[in-house]
Formats: C-alpha cells, structure tokens, sequence
C-alpha cells in the first residue's frame, strides 16, 4: 500500500516539477524561448492532465477534503520554510516548498481511495446485472 503512495507521490512531483520550476528546466521556460505546434500540444496535454488530475482528486476528497489537504501541506511546508531558516534563498526556496507539497497532496489524493480501502479492510467486490435476465418470484 505504501509503495503506490510513494509511486504516485513520485510521479506527481516530477510531473509538477516538470512543469514549472525555478531551476529554468521546465516546461514554461522551454516555451518561452518560442511557441511551437509541438511545444503547444505538451501544453494542452498538461492543461488536460492537471484537470483530470484536480478532478480525481476532488472526487475522492471532496471540496472539504481537498480544502483541509490544501491546508495541511501549506502548514507543512511553512514547518519547513521555518526550519530551512530565512538564510536560505527566499524565492527558488519557497517556489520548490510550495510545489513539493502540491505534487504531494495531488499524489496523496490520487492514492487516498485505496489507502482508505486498505483501512478499513473493505474488499471490492462488482456485481454484474444483465439487462436481459429479470427474476421471477412464484
């Protein structure tokens, strides 16, 4: 159970990493050395993959839910902002906090249906009803 966590925690990160960052490699500063048909199609696969992305998310949270983990991983990447101290680099420090603990809460969201699963020990089960078949009583 851990592992897909992980698995999917890992994939959002480098996905939102992917797309913005402020290292300068990533998407939005691929596009602006020029717009290209290729570098606009990345683009609408990734409006199309953050949507589908929000959207999973908020059908297994809920909007309660995905306030309250929006809410969680602002608390905790402040914890860390706190601990990195204020030597640190403000702007590239706070930017990769920020977008660390949104690639989490999308990762934790994404997994929270079969983490709760797990829990609670529930097993899917899918039942099949056949339009044709109708059941008679005597």
């Amino acid at each position: 159970m851990v592992h897909h966590v992980f698995i999917r925690s890992l994939l959002c990160v480098a996905f939102v990493m992917g797309t913005y960052n402020p290292s300068g490699y990533c998407y939005l500063d691929w596009l602006r050395e020029g717009v290209t048909t290729i570098k606009a199609a990345i683009g609408i696969a990734i409006v199309v993959i953050y949507s589908f992305l929000v959207w999973v998310v908020l059908g297994s949270l809920s909007i309660s839910g995905a306030i309250a983990g929006l809410a969680l991983t602002a608390l905790v990447g402040h914890q860390i902002y706190l601990t990195l101290g204020p030597e640190a680099q403000v702007g590239a420090a706070l930017q990769m906090i920020a977008l660390t603990c949104f690639a989490l809460f999308l990762g934790v969201g994404l997994s929270w249906p079969s983490v709760m699963t797990q829990l609670s020990g529930q097993v899917h089960k899918r039942y099949l009803s056949y339009a044709g078949k109708k059941n008679k009583s005597p």
